[in-house]
């Protein structure tokens, strides 16, 4: 849909699932706690806001139901919003998640993470200005960022096997590199007055933001 001003709610406890389609400019869609808004054919944003709206401890979640690689594409924002429970974006099925560069995820929530996991390639932006936001990929493989990972008064952590040829931007809080990683991967860093890089839950934390 492409009407301006129209909003698509999935309600609490709830799933929706959504075949072929498009998330048009001036479509906002919201997702209840303890609900989710699947797809089976990856799903496309042509300047659609999706709100995920978790509460009461209950997980939402966005889910890409899809075989073999399932791709968020076009351009559009996801955020998540403050409430009290985590939220999830991630593939069903054995899927892999590719974003693309035109994607714009927010992690907003002051107490609950957002967690996104099944990652095979990142060309999109994802932020955290508020609490946690995870990453990590398959098991077994190795997912990359070419695109933005920023931490701008929220966390954001790296899990699984990865590689970098994008830009790591510890604007104003901490990227932590939650598994091991080659330093010959890790592409731009960049870091503000109040940003820094950690290698969590060892001695060296912090080292890297010194020396990039």
């Amino acid at each position: 849909s492409s009407n301006p001003s129209v909003t698509l709610n999935v309600p609490n406890n709830a799933q929706v699932t959504l075949g072929l389609v498009t998330l048009g400019s001036g479509l906002v869609t919201n997702v209840g706690s303890n609900s989710t808004l699947a797809a089976t054919s990856g799903l496309t944003l042509a300047g659609g806001t999706i709100n995920l709206n978790p509460l009461n401890g209950y997980t939402t979640t966005l889910r890409l139901d899809g075989s073999g690689t399932q791709t968020l594409g076009g351009s559009g924002l996801i955020s998540n919003n403050t409430g009290y429970g985590p939220s999830s974006i991630t593939t069903g099925n054995g899927g892999t998640l590719n974003i693309a560069s035109g994607i714009t995820i927010s992690q907003l929530n002051t107490i609950s993470p957002l967690n996104i996991s099944n990652l095979g390639i990142n060309q999109g932006t994802l932020r955290s200005t508020a609490g946690i936001l995870t990453l990590n990929g398959v098991s077994g493989t190795t997912w990359s960022n070419s695109g933005i990972i920023e931490a701008a008064n929220g966390r954001v952590e790296l899990y699984g096997s990865w590689n970098n040829t994008g830009t790591l931007a510890a604007t104003s809080s901490i990227i932590a590199f939650g598994s091991s990683f080659s330093p010959n991967n890790l592409g731009t860093l960049s870091h503000g007055s109040t940003g820094s890089f950690e290698v969590a839950n060892r001695s060296e934390e912090r080292r890297v933001g010194k020396e990039c």
